[in-house]
């Protein structure tokens, strides 16, 4: 009997390391946008401007999974031209999250309803002890549907990343007759990050 208490005791923990360890590493706050808080999704920064009623990041209810995701929408500001949505992993001061892994880059999914020819962007930076060590950016097309987008991490060094920093939004194509132009319209919907493995 002794025995067995013996290996029950040894499974148990081992199996309560595993967990612990899983629940330690690193995760992108709140990946899938479930967490939502006086209109910001938690743990990330958007450039709403709710005095000036310039609200191009909301919560939206088409999801890729779970209840919401996060819908940005390219508007007019005032007199001006048209202002891409912005969000970022963060705050205003201070836009990086906590990583203890070199990851090879994120994944997640995203739908894009341009306006011409707008992107959706994707960019990573992994950063250690405030420096950056590298770097990831990707543009991605139109896409009716949900799809899988992944950007890959170019490494500078061999250090393991501390701080890690994520950013979406839509830009217009470098061949665009308008330039540096976003157009009024243009909605992407972004869900489900992950890093990859």
């Amino acid at each position: 009997m002794n025995k067995y208490f013996f290996y029950h005791v040894i499974t148990i923990t081992i199996l309560f390391l595993i967990f612990s360890f899983s629940f330690l590493q690193a995760q992108i706050p709140n990946d899938g946008f479930e967490k939502w808080d006086k209109g910001s999704p938690a743990g990330w920064w958007m450039n709403n401007k709710s005095v000036l009623h310039f609200l191009p990041v909301e919560r939206t209810a088409d999801a890729h999974s779970g209840k919401y995701a996060v819908k940005g929408t390219v508007k007019p500001m005032g007199n001006a031209m048209s202002s891409a949505p912005v969000i970022y992993t963060g705050s205003l001061k201070n836009k990086k999250f906590t990583i203890s892994r070199r990851y090879p880059g994120i994944s997640g999914y995203y739908k894009l309803k341009p306006v011409k020819d707008d992107q959706f962007v994707a960019i990573v930076m992994m950063f250690k002890n405030g420096r950056q060590i590298g770097r990831g950016i990707k543009y991605f097309q139109a896409a009716k549907r949900y799809t899988r987008f992944k950007v890959e991490v170019k490494y500078k060094s061999k250090s393991v990343p501390d701080k890690c920093e994520l950013l979406f939004t839509i830009y217009p194509s470098f061949g665009s007759e308008d330039k540096m132009q976003v157009h009024k319209g243009s909605v992407m919907f972004l869900d489900d990050l992950s890093f990859m493995k």
